[in-house]
């Protein structure tokens, strides 16, 4: 359990996001006053200088490339994004779901991908040093995630022009205008489904959250 002591010897608490700020506020009052909210620090000349500096995909699959980054954790909605993969795939999708990460639900997740019969679609790749040609070659960067801190890897991704989808998680919204520069979702599979869809089926959306 956190000692709140901890709190009190410190002269500021910093949160990366203003959800983070907002919970933190309501959980700790009295510490209200020290805190400040600073985002990440991006450098998007460093990012799109990575995004080609190493091949990326290397299986040849000329459909839908999704891609979903983040430790395989609870938090993170893979869970939703599987079964979001099962409703694309019954609807004749063509589409391989690919997900860069490592986590303690691995084993767990990969059963569900088994149960689905998603093998071929769901694709645990491992994780890489370098995720950024992932990104920049992938058609739909999603994050359905039950909470984030802040989503990086959002924020990259626009970086690198991706049409992304979300789900509602607060910080979301510090990052995405909902239909502007993103698309924001309900926190649960068919919402997600039907947002992906939505992308593959309006060129003029998706070419629109891609510059």
């Amino acid at each position: 359990e956190f000692d709140i002591n901890y709190y009190k010897k410190f002269d500021k608490i910093i949160n990366v996001s203003e959800a983070c700020t907002k919970v933190f506020n309501e959980v700790y009052p009295e510490f209200e006053y020290k805190v400040k909210t600073i985002y990440d620090i991006i450098s998007e000349n460093l990012i799109n200088n990575m995004s080609v500096a190493e091949k990326g995909f290397t299986d040849n699959f000329d459909g839908v490339r999704i891609l979903t980054i983040g430790r395989l954790a609870y938090q993170k909605g893979y869970d939703m994004a599987i079964e979001a993969a099962k409703i694309l795939k019954d609807k004749n999708i063509k589409f391989k779901w690919y997900v860069i990460g490592e986590g303690s639900l691995k084993d767990e997740l990969r059963e569900l991908v088994k149960n689905n019969g998603l093998e071929k679609e769901f694709i645990f790749m491992g994780t890489f040093v370098n995720p950024y040609p992932f990104i920049k070659q992938c058609d739909i960067y999603c994050q359905p995630s039950r909470f984030e801190g802040f989503g990086l890897t959002v924020t990259e991704a626009r970086i690198l022009g991706k049409a992304e989808v979300c789900t509602n998680f607060p910080s979301a919204y510090n990052q995405i205008i909902d239909g502007e520069n993103g698309l924001i979702c309900e926190m649960d599979p068919k919402s997600i489904a039907d947002k992906i869809e939505l992308l593959l089926t309006n060129k003029e959306l998706k070419n629109h959250l891609e510059t």
